[in-house]
């Protein structure tokens, strides 16, 4: 383990992997996921899986056994992604395998039931190879099912401007990762952190209980650069919302007919944003109601892609 690994200098800091968010303008979440956070994240679960050593392994299978390791897929369509911490979690734990990927991040691939779709081989130790196996298999496996749910989301409203956008619902510490598969099947990342943008929600407006003055208060304490975002439930409080200067109005958990009413109402004069239980079932009628966005956390429920990792322990190097 080198220093240097750890070092940050200069310019080296987050604002190169950050994609935009539409909603704020503001810096979210990484565009590729960096080498430094990726090793931070892997020396960490390495530990922690490991603990004090693969017994079995070191018991069953002899030092110097060398083979290949097939990663396939084993289901009928899939959305790839995670292919760097897959590729990072093998290398840290052993520099020596060597790894190829067929498919690309962000491929969807396509085959029959039953067929297995091969991803990517991974040649040299036995050992090492089995050690890591599922460490590198969960995180694939977990990032390509959050892609892939994704990507069938975009496509349900690919014909109408709504734009998706996902959210903060994710798991706590793997909030990289998830967004990062999110922003790979085709949605575009909200808030990354609570400070990218000011969401005032329904229970600040119940603490407060006045609207207007916590939108004031927002404009004109607020950092200059972040748009202020309100959230609501009826006409009622659009319309205290649009009048206090919000710029960014959230539709929460309305009925489509409610939110068909409130797009009439504000006429254009904000972006609006759909939220609340939205997922496969009803994205595109919600699309169709007119809003903007649309905000969904349905991928980071989705379950993981089902993969398999198979050895060959003639065909090693």
């Amino acid at each position: 383990m080198n220093a240097q690994d750890y070092k940050l200098t200069g310019n080296h800091t987050y604002h190169h992997l950050l994609s935009i968010d539409p909603m704020t303008n503001t810096p979210t979440v990484v565009k590729k996921l960096d080498s430094f956070l990726i090793k931070q994240f892997v020396r960490q679960v390495i530990t922690e899986d490991l603990g004090f050593g693969d017994i079995t392994t070191d018991l069953c299978v002899p030092p110097e056994s060398q083979c290949r390791g097939s990663i396939y897929a084993k289901e009928p369509e899939i959305v790839i992604a995670g292919l760097d911490i897959c590729r990072h979690i093998f290398f840290e734990f052993d520099p020596q395998l060597t790894i190829a990927f067929c498919v690309t991040e962000g491929t969807t691939l396509q085959g029959s039931t039953g067929q297995k779709q091969l991803i990517g081989e991974i040649h040299g130790s036995t050992s090492s190879i089995l050690k890591m196996e599922r460490l590198a298999l969960n995180m694939l496996s977990r990032m390509c099912g959050i892609a892939t749910y994704t990507r069938k989301l975009a496509h349900a409203i690919s014909n109408l401007p709504a734009i998706l956008l996902d959210t903060r619902k994710t798991t706590p510490g793997l909030k990289i990762f998830d967004k990062y598969a999110s922003l790979v099947g085709g949605a575009k990342n909200h808030r990354f952190h609570l400070s990218d943008g000011i969401l005032i929600k329904e229970n600040h407006i119940t603490v407060s209980q006045d609207l207007t003055h916590l939108i004031k208060l927002a404009k004109t304490s607020g950092p200059m650069h972040l748009k202020v975002e309100v959230e609501v439930s009826s006409q009622e409080q659009l319309r205290c919302a649009l009048e206090a200067g919000a710029d960014i109005i959230m539709l929460d958990n309305m009925s489509l007919a409610n939110m068909t009413a409130c797009v009439k109402y504000a006429a254009g004069r904000v972006p609006l944003e759909a939220s609340g239980n939205i997922d496969l079932a009803n994205i595109h009628d919600v699309a169709k109601t007119g809003v903007d966005y649309i905000s969904s956390s349905a991928m980071f429920r989705a379950p993981n892609s089902d993969l398999t990792l198979l050895l060959d322990p003639c065909a090693g190097e």
